[in-house]
C-alpha cells in the first residue's frame, strides 16, 4: 500500500481480535514498532520534501470487564 500524503501526525489503530462466524477469537500476533524512528518512506507514492519519520508518542489501552447480570 502506497500513501499518497503522508500527515504530521499519523494515527494506527491495531485490532486485536477477529470475528470468526458467531466468535470472537484474540489474535496473538505479535506487533513491533519502533519507539523513535518510524521511517515511511517506503510507503510513499511520491518523495516527500521532508523525510516522513515518525516516533511513538502514545499508546492508548481500552480494557472492558463485562459482566453478566441475571
Amino acid at each position: 500500500m502506497d500513501l499518497l500524503i503522508l500527515p504530521n501526525v499519523l494515527i494506527f489503530h491495531l485490532s486485536r481480535f477477529e470475528i470468526e462466524d458467531e466468535y470472537q477469537m484474540k489474535l496473538e500476533t505479535l506487533i513491533k514498532f519502533p519507539v523513535e524512528e518510524l521511517d515511511m518512506r517506503p510507503f510513499a507514492a511520491i518523495p516527500q520534501k521532508e523525510p516522513p519519520i515518525y516516533r511513538l508518542y502514545g499508546i492508548a489501552v481500552l480494557f472492558l470487564i463485562f459482566s453478566l447480570t441475571s
